[in-house]
């Protein structure tokens, strides 16, 4: 169960990361440690 969850957020960091190549976000890092923080809040850490 906890490995499907973390392959799913693999696979949308990916296509996020993608996007945010594609259009040239220079502060895609930010935002993506930010979700990440966001998701390991939400875990209940």
């Amino acid at each position: 169960m906890e490995m499907k969850s973390s392959c799913l957020v693999l696979f949308w960091s990916n296509l996020l990361f993608d996007v945010c190549v594609r259009f040239g976000r220079r502060d895609f890092w930010v935002v993506r440690s930010e979700c990440a923080l966001m998701v390991v809040g939400r875990k209940g850490g």
